[in-house]
């Protein structure tokens, strides 16, 4: 083949091909230095990653050592919080209970006061009565009365005077003396 025998597209193809050389060779001479300085790069970072793995070593257990003593700490006052809450309910359940049974021992009482009271107020009024009765009977024997009908009219004026006396109704008590009955 001569050159004069070539045509556009050999032509082409063989510029493309030096270039392609030429590219391939620039590349290998700018990258093969940088693959070396970069695995002298990580080389070195290995070696300070290790350093550091060393150092951060007793760090990193002591976090971890930390951390499972925060785990138990918080594992217990968890516990005791649930422990807490338990007896504040009891503790509340037995307080409802409490105040459910004063009121309902309140309410007992109250009911024996009131049932006390009634029978309280049945003796006055039945004493007072008996004491009025009796009243009325002295004071009939006293006037002379031998009926012993009272005619009801005690509006009160007979209290009790000074010195603890009866006032008689009309005056002076009808009180026989004892010459007359020695005589």
């Amino acid at each position: 083949m001569t050159p004069a025998d070539r045509d556009w597209f050999d032509t082409l193809v063989g510029v493309a091909s030096a270039l392609n050389t030429l590219v391939l060779l620039v590349l290998v001479i700018v990258l093969v230095p940088a693959v070396l300085a970069f695995t002298k790069s990580l080389k070195q970072l290995r070696g300070l990653m290790d350093k550091a793995y060393d150092d951060l070593k007793p760090l990193t257990e002591n976090a971890n050592r930390i951390a499972a003593s925060v785990n138990e700490i918080t594992e217990t006052v968890r516990d005791e919080v649930k422990q807490v809450s338990e007896t504040i309910g009891q503790a509340t359940r037995g307080l409802h209970t409490a105040v459910a049974s004063t009121e309902r021992r309140l309410r007992d009482f109250g009911a024996l006061m009131d049932v006390a009271q009634s029978e309280a107020e049945r003796v006055v009024v039945s004493t007072v009565s008996t004491v009025h009765g009796v009243r009325a009977g002295a004071s009939a024997a006293m006037n002379g009365d031998d009926d012993g009908n009272d005619d009801g009219d005690d509006d009160g004026e007979d209290l009790l005077a000074e010195g603890g006396h009866r006032k008689p109704r009309g005056g002076r008590p009808k009180v026989r003396s004892r010459r007359k009955r020695a005589g």
